[in-house]
C-alpha cells in the first residue's frame, strides 16, 4: 500500500512509525501522482 498525505495546512509530520510516500498540499496534486509519465505510456 502506498500513502499520500494531503498536508493542506503545512503542518509538521507527526512522530509516527514510517513515512508517507508523497506529501501534497492539495488534492489537485493527486492526479499527477497517479498518472504514469507519458513516455512510459508509449512504451507499454
Amino acid at each position: 500500500m502506498r500513502v499520500v498525505w494531503c498536508n493542506r495546512y503545512g503542518q509538521r509530520r507527526e512522530r509516527l512509525p514510517g513515512a508517507p510516500d508523497h506529501e501534497v498540499r492539495s488534492l489537485a496534486e493527486l492526479p499527477a501522482l497517479l498518472t504514469p509519465p507519458f513516455d512510459r505510456m508509449i512504451e507499454s
